[in-house]
């Protein structure tokens, strides 16, 4: 799978709550190094924020306002 559907898979993630890497590995069936890799991408894209940046285990992002504007786009 190329990294844009991965990406997308991962912005899609996000509902309500934060998410770790972890957890969106297995809510998207995308091996964990890639989501780590796709949540770095869509950051630097400000998609989504890291709510923890002081941890290195237990990571929490969030999606921001732009990236739940690109999700609505992608689900129209």
């Amino acid at each position: 799978m190329n990294q844009s559907k991965n990406r997308q898979k991962v912005l899609k993630s996000f509902h309500e709550d934060p998410l770790r890497p972890s957890q969106i590995s297995v809510l998207t069936g995308i091996h964990i190094s890639s989501v780590s890799k796709c949540l770095r991408q869509l950051r630097e894209k400000e998609l989504i924020y890291l709510l923890n940046p002081d941890f290195h285990i237990g990571r929490l992002y969030d999606i921001t306002e732009k990236g739940k504007y690109i999700v609505e786009f992608l689900n129209f």
